[in-house]
């Protein structure tokens, strides 16, 4: 049995190495990803169709990273309570707005804009860049 409990030691051990080796690789590509995003661009004389100006004349946070942006985003172990947190909580809201207001077209309204809040605070932890187990989701 403890030869056994020995093994499985070991096995965990290498497991947790080689993730944090994985996780090594994939912080340095996504900086080096992110120190290419970050160098200057040149200007390019485009128009906006939008706000007919120049292309180059739209603020830094106009440049997106659509490949993070619509990539699939697994959860991390660490950030599923919080996913749970934010459902708990809207559900609990939901059935505030449930029980206080007239059953119609406003009660409908409330009800999907809660889940909408809910899917963007669930978008805003699974984009977050901010934490090092999301780099390179």
């Amino acid at each position: 049995m403890a030869m056994q409990t020995e093994r499985i030691r070991r096995a965990e051990e290498e497991l947790k190495a080689a993730l944090e080796e994985e996780r090594d690789q994939i912080l340095r590509k996504e900086t080096e990803r992110l120190a290419k995003r970050a160098a200057p661009r040149e200007a390019t004389a485009e128009y906006d169709p939008a706000t007919l100006k120049l292309a180059a004349e739209k603020p830094p946070h106009w440049h997106f990273d659509l490949d993070h942006l619509f990539r699939y985003h697994s959860p991390n172990f660490s950030d599923l309570a919080k996913y749970a947190l934010i459902r708990q909580t809207a559900k609990y809201f939901a059935q505030i707005i449930l029980d206080n207001t007239p059953p119609g077209a406003d009660q409908s309204d409330a009800i999907r804009k809660l889940r909408e809040v809910v899917m963007i605070a669930n978008a805003s932890i699974a984009l977050d860049t901010t934490n090092p187990a999301n780099i390179g989701r």
